[in-house]
């Protein structure tokens, strides 16, 4: 299993490139231990697909990336922020397969972390956007808090429900995609209704990413995903392919080891091998792809074609990113 590259244009590449420099030099501005935390934390920051999403959308109006470049650092800074606060709930050791800032650290040095990566964030945005801008990575970032709680709650809880879980989603994750998209959209001058399709564009998006996401928790190569395989199954949270699978026949010890704090790893290993083979991989992946068409069918009235066909090669990339 190996990582497919992105499906984007050669310009859009070149100015994302740009966007991880401008976010290494920004986090340089700090010295000591939260420097080289949040350092640590962007270098097993993965794609970059959220500040992709905003130079992407950003096509819909006047591409100016000295403009759009704020809002790409804001997105990505909120997001690696989360990851740090979530490796601190979550007392996860690697990320990526680097270490996380709370193993090297400590909890007291992760949060204070987090806390300067979403300060940073809010001050890119407040410093070079406009109010309606702020408010909507605001609100992105209160619903990601609502969605960690929503996820907190849910640990062993085998009989969390799909509603419940599709919620989580939205917005855990969904939320900062839509973000991501109308920011990229409203900075380039476009009008509301383009802004409005095109952040639904990405709320579907973010729902195909995260359900996919947690398909690769079972079923990716514990290398390309640098973190060991299974962890929601230790961890007990109950995603998508879980929830299929504990409403099949034989779930017996699936449904032991997601009440049990501390499950036998014989038993992960025998659940793992359960869920793939019940049918509960296949019913993730269309759930995965029936958002990928969701997101298809707001983007048909968009009038600049180049920019429909990136978006619908994205949206292709995100539920076939491993080969």
């Amino acid at each position: 299993m190996q990582r497919k590259s992105y499906p984007i244009s050669q310009t859009i590449l070149t100015d994302l490139a740009k966007v991880d420099t401008a976010l290494k030099e920004e986090l340089h501005r700090y010295n000591g231990a939260l420097q080289e935390a949040a350092s640590l934390t962007v270098k097993a920051g993965g794609k970059r697909l959220r500040p992709a999403l905003v130079l992407i959308c950003g096509q819909a109006g006047r591409y100016d990336l000295s403009k759009l470049m704020p809002a790409a650092l804001a997105v990505e800074l909120l997001h690696t922020a989360t990851l740090v606060h979530d490796d601190v709930l979550d007392v996860n050791p690697l990320r990526r397969g680097l270490e996380t800032v709370n193993a090297r650290w400590g909890s007291k040095t992760a949060i204070a972390t987090g806390d300067m990566l979403l300060g940073k964030s809010f001050s890119l945005m407040s410093g070079s956007m406009s109010p309606e801008a702020v408010k909507v990575l605001a609100e992105a970032a209160l619903d990601l808090s609502a969605g960690e709680m929503m996820q907190q709650r849910s640990v062993r809880e085998p009989d969390t429900g799909v509603d419940e879980y599709l919620e989580r989603v939205r917005l855990k994750t969904a939320v900062l995609f839509k973000a991501s998209c109308f920011l990229g959209v409203s900075v380039s001058g476009a009008d509301t209704m383009t802004a409005e399709a095109l952040g639904r564009y990405g709320e579907h998006l973010g729902m195909a990413f995260q359900i996919f996401d947690d398909v690769l928790d079972i079923v990716a190569d514990e290398e390309i995903l640098g973190k060991p395989v299974g962890g929601d199954l230790r961890d007990g949270t109950p995603t998508y392919p879980v929830i299929s699978a504990l409403g099949k026949n034989g779930s017996d010890v699936l449904h032991k080891i997601m009440t049990c704090e501390e499950p036998d790893e014989l038993d992960v290993q025998a659940s793992l091998g359960f869920i793939k083979q019940c049918g509960a991989i296949e019913e993730s992946r269309e759930l995965a792809k029936s958002y990928i068409d969701k997101s298809y069918t707001v983007i048909e009235e968009i009038s600049n074609k180049g920019l429909k066909q990136e978006l619908r090669d994205v949206g292709q990339f995100v539920i076939d990113r491993y080969n």
